[in-house]
């Protein structure tokens, strides 16, 4: 699942209810790419691989994520999830490439 949240969002980043655009992309090994486009603004972008396909992010004690997950500019989460001014990019004219690398869980 791939969700970005828009400046206006950032109180409920990294959660999904703040995203104006979500998507599915079907998961494979190694790099992943995926295009969209966005109007001008600042944004965050949250990103994990639904292993159980159940569409949402599986969690275990203290709400430690169990499946991968990554942001955009790639913040430490060590300590819960980052905020959106961590996470934020800015979309102007033209093109824009973004790399958001999964971290894997730890083991519980």
């Amino acid at each position: 699942m791939i969700a970005v949240t828009p400046e206006t969002g950032a109180a409920d980043f990294p959660e999904e209810t703040a995203a104006i655009v979500k998507f599915q992309i079907a998961a494979k090994p190694g790099e992943m790419r995926h295009k969209f486009e966005l109007p001008a603004g600042r944004y965050a972008i949250s990103v994990f691989h639904d292993v159980d396909s159940n569409g949402r992010l599986k969690t275990g004690i203290f709400g430690i994520p169990l499946e991968p997950v990554g942001f955009s500019k790639d913040p430490n989460w060590y300590f819960g999830p980052p905020k959106f001014a961590q996470a934020a990019f800015d979309v102007t004219a033209g093109d824009f490439q973004l790399t958001v690398t999964l971290s894997e869980p730890t083991a519980d």
